[in-house]
């Protein structure tokens, strides 16, 4: 793996068979940059350097090393070998395209506290919907239990004392839903949540006491009452926003197999899942034939249909989204993105969009929900970070499951950090429990020895620590 830093040095790690014991990048017959062992475990040795390129564009090199017993095993253009005629390199890596991977300097190891807003506090019970249910009740995601922003903006303190150094909020747009990953307008806080007000405010609180506020948004869906899906259901491929989403056939409509369908779905789901398309507009056609249950005939995520999917190479699309996302940044302050559903859209589209949202904040730190490894979207030219699961996955498996062994640990640690160029390992968002997964003192079975023993090793590795609202105090979850 190879990467850059802005003073133009250039990073190599390798990983090996674990007898070799010294090992030279060789970049020429007469030079050689040594290689450190920075990890070893059953399987492998690790080894990184630091070195300055030759002058010119071309980087060209091969790699050479000795075993325990001084035998020498080169990596030359025939493979691996124990002799070598003459030097050829076996790697060229044009330093152009090796560009610095900028990332914001106030994320390296930046506590991040992620909060639900309708389970943290409830600052204001007149902001609560109709639709609402008793504190502590079983979470739905039509039925509100009373947080909102104005709750969040009281206990900064508590979050100062703890060390916070940015909150990261799971979606506040206005969405007829609690976890409002169905956006019905892009523009807007939620009233439950206490309106545009309530973020200003929260924004200029946090922000007095050096706390970051990071929004989440998923521009990959929205809510069938978003108003450009609803002008697309009502006028079809006549619509203006008829780019923006993808129909399969006309006309736009949801067919259902009513029987097949309760017997799928929880009856309380269907039924307001059938509601909601009705309520927006969304034709649905009833057939007794074979077929699945529930069947958009337009692009859904997952095919859930009260989440139309979006095509964001349609130029009114993109250049909507775009817009979207320097707005909260020019208008509210805030002072980062994390991207739900971030592989759908394209590579390009997150190229548009880390130019505009940095040519509007600078330091503005650029999250993507996309699990494993991530590598593509982390070449500096997209996102800084995404959600660490392969971390979580790691501290999981042998904090907590103990399914994982040492070195196990060990091989899974090594192997990541080698994904990642090293200004990427330094921001990455380095998580155990999230909206998306159970909790880790569920995990581990409630033992909070456990618990504080990953804390520790969590807050003490490379990157920015994610703590989600209540793991704190050993609240668990399923």
């Amino acid at each position: 793996f190879l990467d850059r830093d802005p003073d133009g040095a250039v990073r190599l790690r390798v990983h090996t068979e674990p007898g070799l014991v010294e090992g030279v990048v060789v970049l020429g017959l007469e030079d050689g940059v040594p290689l450190e062992v920075i990890g070893r475990s059953a399987r492998f040795t690790y080894w990184e350097t630091m070195f300055e390129p030759p002058s010119g564009e071309l980087l060209e090199y091969s790699l050479a090393f000795k075993d325990a017993d001084g035998a020498p095993v080169y990596f030359g253009r025939p493979g691996v070998s124990g002799a070598i005629e003459g030097w050829e390199p076996s790697f060229k890596v044009n330093l152009e395209d090796l560009a610095p991977i900028d990332v914001p300097d106030w994320v390296k190891g930046a506590v991040i506290y992620q909060v639900f807003p309708d389970r943290f506090a409830d600052g204001d019970p007149r902001l609560t919907p109709e639709r609402r249910a008793e504190w502590g009740s079983a979470p739905h995601r039509l039925v509100f239990q009373g947080g909102d922003l104005v709750g969040l903006t009281g206990p900064l303190d508590y979050l100062s004392d703890l060390g916070v150094d940015a909150i990261y909020l799971n979606p506040i747009f206005t969405s007829p839903s609690t976890h409002k990953y169905d956006a019905s307008d892009f523009y807007s806080v939620d009233p439950a949540f206490g309106g545009d007000d309530a973020l200003r405010d929260l924004v200029e609180a946090a922000h007095s006491q050096d706390i970051r506020i990071i929004l989440d948004v998923a521009f990959d869906h929205c809510h069938p009452t978003f108003v450009p899906f609803r002008d697309f259901i009502a006028n079809g491929s006549a619509s203006e926003f008829a780019g923006w989403f993808t129909i399969n056939d006309a006309p736009a409509r949801v067919i259902v197999r009513d029987e097949l369908a309760r017997a799928y779905y929880p009856p309380d789901y269907y039924d307001s899942m059938k509601q909601t398309l009705v309520d927006a507009g969304v034709p649905v056609e009833e057939r007794t034939d074979k077929g699945p249950p529930v069947e958009p005939t337009y692009r859904a995520w997952y095919g859930v249909p009260t989440m139309p999917q979006l095509d964001l190479e349609d130029p009114g699309a993109r250049a909507y989204f775009l817009d979207v996302a320097t707005y909260w940044i020019r208008e509210f302050d805030i002072d980062g993105w994390r991207m739900d559903v971030a592989r759908e859209p394209s590579h390009d589209f997150w190229r548009a969009a880390r130019q505009a949202i940095r040519g509007t904040k600078r330091d503005a730190y650029l999250l993507a929900e996309i699990w494993g490894d991530t590598s593509d979207w982390l070449q500096g030219d997209q996102f800084d970070a995404t959600m660490n699961y392969t971390f979580r996955d790691l501290c999981v498996g042998y904090f907590a499951d103990r399914t994982f062994d040492s070195n196990a640990t060990l091989d899974g640690i090594h192997a990541m950090l080698a994904m990642y160029a090293q200004p990427v390992t330094d921001v990455s968002h380095n998580l155990f429990s999230s909206h998306d997964v159970e909790r880790f003192l569920h995990m581990a079975d409630g033992n909070l020895d456990a618990l504080r023993l990953a804390t520790f090793f969590q807050l003490t590795f490379p990157g920015a620590p994610g703590i989600y609202y209540g793991d704190e105090v050993g609240l668990g979850g399923g």
